[in-house]
């Protein structure tokens, strides 16, 4: 309402600037007529006093029944407004013209009439329709305008007599593009007035009917319908060519039309002339039927499947090329088919034309015949049978090379060969081709020859039973005894493998036999491998063919290793305690570790020592940093040399970490403290060993001179003792490690005047125990 306000102001401010030049005889019409992008207001200058204004929207002049100028006039999409003045007594004015282009896109699209105005023999239908989704059609057929308040359009309008029907859209939703991107947006104005006249005359002919689908040839029932626009008029029909009357049949809503007709109908309505015939002439056919399998190249008989996709239809063939007739055997479902040729079939139904005839080309060929046994090497006669896939066939051979023909000698069970010779073999049936020929060559009397079918294998520790496959060259008409021989190997032929029943220890190995059945040519040697729970690397198993009842052993394959793969998982590496305390003169300090299960292999362990009060060079000796846990080592153990000194001293310690292992996992415990307890005499309780730490501090950091220092601080605590015994009047702690630093100063060697001086310097200190 704001916007049409707003557009009704500016009109009018266009019409006050241009009055002063239009003509007060004629309307005028503003704004003027253009193009425009929204919709707008249109104002029409009034005339003197008494003079009526009436226009129209449809093109037409207006007259002085046309719609009287309601002030501003909405105009929303592309319209031509036409405006006349009327006075009584006076000559209509000429008329003023206006068309307005509207390009607004958010506008309701006008309704459409179907059918159009025209004049009508009788009464018809009409339907309204917009193409904007969701608009409501309102309408008038009064002759007044519709409004926003007029009757909602919601089916078809029966006229029965002339009528102007107005009609506009409002509201709905519409598609706009908005750059790469199309939206569906309100409308925001109501469509234009459209408008239709429909004349009716209640008199003439029934309009003809609309016969529909069209004549034509079709594939299935037809489902035919009509139609025709005189309302209330009854449509009947024909099927055989003649002409409807009222006494024929009505056609109902959809007429199933189930063979080749031609439907005629017809409308009839009171007091109306019956209508022009309308007939659709329909020709239905029945759908080619299918051969399944398709036709192709065949060993045996095979069963055919005729089908046809029309109901009903019966499917006819033929096998001598010819077109099936309806005289023709039936198909009832499925044929045998057994002799190369043709296969034509065609499908028939009653009241509709035969289908369109196929085709498909069958042959069929005897299946190649199996030999057996197989061609090769033989110790003796061997007899031989063959045999074919194709039911009914006779095997014809010779023993020379040849292809047999319809001459040669049949197979009647097995033929026996007793020297050496080449069997062909051809497969016959009438009706079909000859198969091709199969082929093998026996030798009769060679040498045989036994070897393993691999010369290695590996499996898996949880594999179970694994069979090594022993085959000969040839099958031999007699059994064939091999004798093996195994050597475990690294494997252990009590923890990883269970030997055969049959074998027995001799010269050092275990030996056994196997046994390769007449007529075969494999026999297989059954090894059991017992899953543990050992983390072991990759164990073998030798195995050797010694000798042959028959023939020899073949020595480029007389040997095989069988590898054992371990799956089970790695032990993990811990210490066994946080803390080990040993005595000095241990000499050696043992750390003891523990595995979370058995090892097959060797473990190596790399470990550091960590801090502690212990020095190296002093109280224990440089390390290894590796350790190595062979398999069956139940107690494994970390060895660190002790120094056993002569030092009066507390207990010390050092940390042991284990940083890595091969072989293994890490446990939870990975540090151990290894405690050392001195085993010195402690009846003199002084704490020199403290002194001399510092001393060494003060000095240098050197171990070599901390070992010194230590080395020579023993003797002099040992002859500050024996000097205390023997004199009375030096019995105080303080006494002695005054005189154990003096006795020490003695000591050192002319070149050490610095830590000579420091030993000195500390006769003067105060005493401490």
């Amino acid at each position: 309402m704001r916007l049409l306000a707003f557009l009704s102001f500016i009109a009018l401010i266009s019409l006050a600037a241009d009055l002063a030049a239009a003509d007060a005889a004629t309307p005028v019409l503003l704004p003027r007529a253009g193009k425009y992008v929204a919709p707008l207001l249109v104002v029409a200058a009034p005339g003197p006093p008494g003079v009526t204004l009436r226009f129209t929207m449809d093109g037409s002049d207006p007259s002085e029944s046309s719609w009287s100028w309601p002030g501003p006039l909405a105009i929303t999409d592309t319209t031509t407004v036409r405006v006349r003045a009327f006075q009584p007594g006076r000559q209509p004015s000429a008329v003023a013209s206006a068309t307005y282009q509207i390009q607004f896109p958010l506008t309701t699209e006008r309704p459409v009439f179907t059918p159009v105005s025209l004049d009508y023999t009788g009464p018809v239908a009409v339907t309204l329709a917009t193409s904007t989704s969701g608009a409501t059609i309102r309408f008038t057929t009064d002759g007044s305008m519709p409004t926003a308040r007029s009757p909602i359009y919601t089916a078809p309008l029966a006229i029965s007599a002339t009528t102007t029907i107005h009609a506009r859209a409002f509201a709905g939703r519409i598609l706009v593009r908005i750059g790469p991107v199309t939206v569906r947006l309100p409308a925001v104005f109501p469509s234009g007035i459209a408008s239709a006249t429909y004349r009716i005359t209640l008199f003439g002919s029934v309009a003809t009917p609309t016969l529909l689908p069209p004549s034509g040839r079709y594939r299935d029932v037809v489902a035919a319908h009509a139609s025709t626009a005189t309302i209330g008029a009854t449509i009947r029909y024909t099927l055989d060519g003649s002409r409807p009357e009222e006494s024929s049949p009505e056609l109902p809503a959809s007429l199933s039309v189930e063979r080749s007709r031609t439907l005629t109908v017809r409308g009839f309505a009171p007091g109306l002339t019956p209508s022009e015939l309308s007939a659709q002439n329909y020709v239905l056919q029945v759908v080619e039927p299918t051969a399944t399998p398709g036709g192709g190249q065949f060993t045996d008989g095979v069963r055919v499947e005729l089908a046809s996709g029309t109901a009903g239809a019966t499917v006819r063939f033929t096998r001598d090329g010819g077109e099936p007739t309806e005289d023709s055997p039936s198909a009832d479902g499925a044929i045998d088919v057994s002799t190369s040729g043709p296969l034509t079939a065609r499908a028939f139904r009653d009241g509709w034309l035969p289908s369109e005839p196929i085709t498909a080309d069958f042959s069929f060929r005897v299946a190649t015949p199996a030999i057996s046994p197989p061609g090769g090497l033989f110790t003796g006669p061997v007899h031989v049978s063959a045999l074919t896939t194709t039911s009914g066939a006779m095997l014809r051979y010779t023993l020379d090379g040849s292809n047999p023909d319809a001459s040669s000698p049949v197979i009647e069970d097995s033929v026996e060969i007793d020297a050496t010779a080449t069997l062909t073999v051809i497969g016959m049936r009438e009706g079909f081709a000859p198969s091709a020929p199969a082929v093998a060559l026996y030798e009769i009397g060679a040498g045989l020859m036994a070897g393993f079918a691999s010369p290695s294998l590996n499996t898996a520790e949880s594999a179970g039973t694994v069979a090594l496959a022993i085959v000969t060259s040839a099958p031999s008409t007699d059994s064939v005894v091999i004798t093996y021989a195994i050597d475990v190997g690294s494997a252990d032929s009590i923890a990883d493998i269970d030997l055969p029943d049959d074998v027995e220890l001799v010269d050092g190995s275990y030996r056994g036999h196997v046994t390769v059945e007449p007529g075969t040519r494999i026999a297989e040697l059954r090894i059991v491998i017992r899953d543990d729970l050992i983390h072991e690397p990759l164990e073998h198993v030798r195995l050797r063919l010694v000798s042959s009842s028959h023939g020899a052993i073949d020595s480029a394959n007389a040997e095989m290793d069988l590898g054992i793969l371990d799956d089970d998982q790695p032990p993990a590496v811990s210490f066994s305690a946080d803390t080990v305390t040993v005595i000095e003169d241990a000499g050696v300090a043992r750390v003891p570790l523990t595995l979370s299960m058995p090892s097959g292999g060797t473990i190596a362990v790399e470990y550091r020592i960590r801090g502690g009060t212990m020095v190296l060079g002093v109280d224990y000796l440089s390390p290894g940093q590796r350790l190595s846990i062979f398999a069956g080592d139940d107690e494994p153990s970390i060895g660190l040399d002790l120094v056993d000194d002569s030092l009066l001293e507390g207990s010390e310690y050092v940390d042991i970490e284990i940083v890595a292992a091969e072989q293994a996992t890490l446990g939870s415990r990975t540090r151990c403290r290894l405690v050392v307890v001195s085993d010195e005499n402690h009846n003199v309780v002084v704490d020199w060993f403290a002194r001399a730490r510092g001393l060494v501090a003060a000095a240098n950091n050197d171990p070599a001179a901390a070992s010194r220092i230590y080395a020579l601080l023993g003797v002099a605590q040992r002859r500050a003792a024996r000097a205390a015994a023997a004199d009375a009047s030096v019995s105080t702690a303080g006494a002695v490690t005054a005189a154990s630093w003096t006795i020490l100063a003695g000591l050192f060697p002319a070149e050490d005047d610095a830590l000579r001086q420091h030993a000195l310097d500390a006769v003067g200190s105060s005493s401490w125990s």
